[in-house]
């Protein structure tokens, strides 16, 4: 039986496009030595990676990318990724072979330079070409640990739909606005800090995914950190924020998902604008919200704005802002509790059942319940109220340190399991189908 060359019957398009186009460069070319037919064929994909690593890195590194890219050939250009340390090349090169991926019309570009440190007076200069603000082609862009500077002249990126900006410094808070409203379709956003002195406001008319970590910011930045976001066709957010952080959104009636971590660092007090952060994603119909601190809302506005779409809620809060969330989620069908913040403190029934209670909440899941009373009420509140539950799941937590019955020995803690499960099962049940069910992890 003859031995087919099933490299042989490929088309050296598909070789390029879809082998050699999603390897590192320095491991496409080396296919050169594979045959007489792949000397030239890494010289076609039109996908350049480089990366630098121990034993490729200085001059070495930014030798190779000068010669691959002088020999590479066709015109078009989909992807160029260049991930090194700001020591593997010069400033004044890396600018080169940017300006050359942009007049090859490339789609999709990463820019990664780990260590950048500049000067005042070289942070203070142009680091970019203008070609790079300026690609009709460019549909991806993502910066990492580099410096965004003040353009000269418009920003223009008609087609640019992703923009992530990562450890990016801003010589001006103007270099991001003008970055973001230079890009029209923009549809994807993602960027840490912001460099932002006063009162910003970030028209997003296109976006539908935008993630925000503002937990890098130094201090000073964060004392005099402002910003409000409108958004009308956002369907998913992630925020990370600290508690003096001033964000609102406006017409963001389309949100669907929202993942919002509000955190204290620097010692920085509570700013009261921090609850019209919460209250202006209304909207949402699926949130998961993590406040590692209490929030105590000022005197004269105690309550939340009704989240009127919201089906699911997965919560990391403390007791108060958890009674207040079931109050104003009216049509919540699904709750994840995954910890409690200050679980010594008590849990308070409402004066008034919770609406979700009566007419919604079907499933709810403790995740690491540890049997103090705040979380024995609690469990025992919503069996009483919830009239078509249809599940509420269990999950001890061993490694926990407060359990009511303190255990060295594998025994004893089942029997504790054993009996916290007992008192459960006594709660009386309004609704009758409901399903208790146990899980234990470390």
């Amino acid at each position: 039986m003859e031995n087919d060359d099933l490299f042989g019957r490929l088309k050296d398009d598909f070789i390029c496009c879809q082998i050699l186009s999603f390897m590192p460069t320095r491991d496409s070319v080396s296919t050169c030595v594979l045959s007489k037919r792949w000397e030239s064929l890494w010289q076609k994909v039109p996908a350049l990676y480089f990366k630098s690593d121990r034993n490729f890195r200085g001059f070495q590194f930014a030798a190779s990318i000068d010669r691959v890219m002088a020999r590479q050939q066709g015109e078009g250009l989909t992807k160029f990724t260049l991930d090194c340390r700001a020591s593997d090349c010069q400033h004044w090169q890396c600018e080169i072979w940017i300006a050359e991926a942009i007049e090859r019309k490339v789609e999709h570009m990463n820019v990664v330079l780990y260590g950048t440190a500049l000067t005042a007076i070289e942070t203070s200069r142009r680091w970019f070409p203008e070609c790079l603000v300026r690609s009709a082609t460019l549909v991806t862009l993502n910066l990492g640990y580099c410096v965004l500077p003040s353009f000269d002249g418009d920003v223009c990126l008609p087609a640019l739909k992703v923009l992530s900006l990562e450890q990016v410094r801003h010589t001006g808070e103007q270099a991001f606005m003008d970055l973001v409203h230079g890009s029209p379709l923009l549809e994807e956003l993602t960027f840490d800090g912001f460099s932002a002195d006063r009162c910003s406001k970030l028209s997003l008319n296109n976006v539908k995914t935008l993630n925000m970590d503002l937990l890098a910011q130094i201090p000073s930045r964060i004392l005099g950190f402002s910003i409000q976001i409108t958004a009308p066709k956002l369907v998913s957010l992630k925020l990370k924020a600290c508690v003096s952080s001033r964000i609102l959104f406006h017409k963001v009636e389309a949100l669907v998902t929202a993942v919002v971590l509000i955190d204290k660092k620097h010692e920085i007090p509570l700013h009261p604008s921090i609850f019209g952060m919460v209250d202006s994603l209304s909207f949402v119909e699926d949130m998961t919200l993590m406040v590692n601190l209490k929030l105590h809302r000022p005197s004269g506005n105690t309550s939340i704005r009704t989240f009127n779409n919201c089906t699911k809620l997965v919560l990391d809060v403390d007791w108060t802002l958890m009674s207040n969330l079931l109050q104003c989620a009216e049509r919540l069908e699904s709750l994840l509790i995954r910890n409690i913040f200050a679980r010594k403190r008590e849990w308070a029934n409402p004066t008034e059942v919770p609406k979700c209670m009566l007419w919604s909440l079907k499933t709810v899941i403790f995740d690491q319940f540890v049997c103090t009373f705040a979380d024995m009420s609690f469990i025992q509140y919503v069996l009483q109220n919830s009239k078509v539950l249809e599940m509420m799941d269990v999950h001890f937590d061993e490694a926990e340190e407060a359990l009511e019955e303190d255990s060295d020995d594998e025994d004893g803690n089942q029997a504790w399991i054993l009996t916290t499960k007992e008192r459960i099962d006594f709660f009386e049940q309004e609704s009758k189908a409901c399903k208790v069910t146990y899980s234990c992890g470390i």
